[in-house]
């Protein structure tokens, strides 16, 4: 039972964070839940820490002001937890330069997270860029 329940805690704390941050885009919870040396794997392959974090949470939701997320699977093992997440959104804020266009999101991404004392020290991400583009009309057919 303890075991099920240490699981349960930390997959209820990565979703929670997760769903502060990006819903509310609020980047204090980085610097409370983020370890200060984040290994942050952005989806190009990059390898980020907090700062970069935050500006990313800042841009999506500069972007996406009504920017929303969903957790539709979350497992754990030991000190990893992986999850796949929707964010939707309408376009009503430049982003990374591209002008608004007032089209609906919806995309999909997959994480997988480190936690190590009750703070998140490693965040890998993919997240479905191309589809993005695609539904908020900046891509051709």
């Amino acid at each position: 039972m303890g075991a099920d329940r240490a699981v349960a805690d930390v997959e209820d704390f990565v979703s929670t964070v997760f769903m502060q941050t990006m819903d509310e885009g609020d980047v204090g919870t980085v610097d409370e839940y983020f370890s200060e040396s984040l290994e942050y794997h952005r989806s190009s392959g990059e390898l980020a820490g907090q700062y970069e974090l935050k500006e990313d949470i800042r841009m999506f939701h500069t972007a996406f002001p009504d920017l929303q997320s969903e957790i539709s699977r979350i497992l754990s093992q030991g000190d990893k937890v992986s999850f796949i997440y929707k964010l939707r959104g309408t376009h009503e804020g430049e982003f990374e330069g591209i002008p608004p266009t007032g089209q609906k999101m919806a995309a999909k991404g997959a994480a997988i997270v480190t936690v190590d004392a009750n703070q998140i020290s490693e965040y890998r991400i993919v997240f479905d860029n191309l589809g993005m583009l695609e539904q908020i009309g900046v891509l051709g057919d």
